[in-house]
C-alpha cells in the first residue's frame, strides 16, 4: 500500500494522511458493520428493539472513529500495517459473524480474503497466532487452533 501510496501523490503528507484517514474510516464502517451483525444475533435481538439497532451501530462506530487513541495511527505514516491490519481484522469478524448466520458460501470466501489480507498487513498477528498456537498445543494436542477456533469459540458464546 506503501508504494501505491507513492506513485499516487509522491512525497506530499496530506496525501499519505489522506490514504490513512480512508483507511482508518473503511475501518470504521467495518466495525459499524459488525455492530449491526452482532445486534442481529438472537440472543442479543431479543433485548434490544430492532429500530435501535442501526443508532447503536452508529454509536459504537462514532466512538472508535473519532477517539483520541486513533490518533496516532491515523497521522504517523508508519502506522499503516496498523491501519490495515484493524481494517481487515474487522472486516474477517463481520464476514465471520454473517457466514454463520447466514448460510452462503461469498461470506466465507470474503472471510478467507480478509484473513489473508490482515496476516500480509502486520506480521505481529502472524506472531500472535503462533503464540496461541504453541500456548494451547501444550495444553492439548487433540484439539484444533487458531483464529477459527477463536471464531468459533466467540459465536458458541453468543450463540449464533
Amino acid at each position: 500500500s506503501l508504494a501505491f501510496n507513492y506513485l499516487l501523490v509522491h512525497l506530499n503528507p496530506s496525501g499519505w494522511r489522506l490514504s490513512n484517514f480512508l483507511l482508518h474510516a473503511g475501518a470504521s464502517f467495518c466495525v459499524y458493520l459488525l455492530s449491526l451483525t452482532l445486534l442481529r444475533t438472537p440472543i442479543i435481538k431479543a433485548s434490544i428493539a430492532e429500530k435501535d439497532h442501526w443508532f447503536l451501530a452508529l454509536g459504537v462506530s462514532l466512538i472508535f472513529f473519532l477517539h483520541p487513541i486513533q490518533v496516532s495511527s491515523v497521522l504517523i505514516i508508519a502506522e499503516r500495517g496498523k491501519l490495515l491490519l484493524g481494517l481487515f481484522m474487522f472486516g474477517l469478524l463481520y464476514f465471520y459473524l454473517r457466514a454463520r448466520m447466514d448460510t452462503e458460501t461469498r461470506f466465507y470466501r470474503w472471510m478467507i480474503l480478509f484473513a489473508v489480507c490482515a496476516a500480509f498487513s502486520d506480521p505481529s498477528l502472524l506472531c500472535l497466532a503462533e503464540h496461541h498456537h504453541a500456548e494451547s498445543h501444550h495444553q492439548t494436542s487433540r484439539r484444533r487452533h487458531g483464529v477459527w477456533t477463536s471464531c468459533k469459540a466467540i459465536s458458541q458464546e453468543i450463540k449464533i
